[in-house]
């Protein structure tokens, strides 16, 4: 019997993309493959050796990686130690610890990070003013580089975080955006904490804040303004750690 002891850094932690499942039975073909290249149009950029390799596939002429039911996986089982949603509700626990009226989203966060931002500021403009709240969220997030993006320096959990200062300025509330591996992107930093009066120190000490989004510069924004989360190892991923908090 083989026991496969699972970290998951995918939200929704399935198996089949975890470290690429290589001990899950595939269900995907290459005639899927074939299918998603022709909708998208992206044939033209691919390298002519994979073009000919699915389409090979395809055909019948390479052999399929090993499907549901193929009787190699008979003694293989897998568990999940942990994923984006239970390092949200780790966090959440050690908030009540400190005093917090924490909780954890049950979902892993998915979406853009503009759309996240907002989601956050929702929630800090709801409960702002009524006691220590916390909300901690596991995911992560997607963003695409800005036409203005000539010099990116930065990450999505940085980004995120700048444009969560947006959402929240003003409030007495906080935000984190952070990797759960310590890293956010290319960078020097694992991510960032922003609150309520990030945009007023941004003013006085000419951080242009809205220039760092469009041109994808998060990462010397934080940095200058203080809010940026030095970059260290943790040894593991569960995707993105959020959180807002308010009081």
């Amino acid at each position: 019997m083989v026991l496969v002891l699972v970290l998951s850094d995918v939200p929704g932690d399935d198996l089949t993309a975890i470290a690429s499942g290589p001990l899950v039975p595939d269900p995907t073909t290459f005639g899927d493959v074939e299918a998603i290249v022709a909708r998208s149009g992206a044939a033209p950029s691919l390298p002519a050796p994979v073009l000919r390799h699915f389409r090979a596939g395809a055909r019948g002429e390479v052999p399929e990686t090993p499907k549901p039911g193929d009787a190699r996986f008979a003694r293989i089982a897998h568990r999940l130690l942990a994923g984006p949603v239970d390092l949200a509700r780790a966090a959440a626990t050690a908030a009540a610890r400190r005093g917090f009226a924490a909780e954890a989203s049950p979902e892993p966060l998915r979406g853009d990070v503009a759309e996240v931002a907002a989601r956050l500021g929702r929630w800090a403009r709801e409960h702002a003013g009524g006691g220590r709240r916390l909300l901690a969220l596991g995911g992560e997030p997607t963003i695409g580089l800005p036409p203005g993006a000539a010099r990116p320096d930065g990450g999505r959990a940085q980004h995120l975080a700048l444009l969560a200062a947006r959402e929240v300025a003003g409030l007495d509330a906080a935000v984190l955006a952070a990797g759960s591996d310590g890293r956010d992107g290319p960078t020097a930093q694992a991510g960032a904490v922003v609150d309520g009066g990030t945009l007023e120190r941004a003013a006085r000490a000419g951080v242009d804040v809205a220039r760092a989004l469009v041109e994808a510069r998060s990462g010397p924004a934080a940095v200058a303004l203080g809010a940026a989360i030095p970059r260290f190892e943790t040894g593991t991923h569960l995707c993105d750690l959020h959180l807002v908090a308010v009081e």
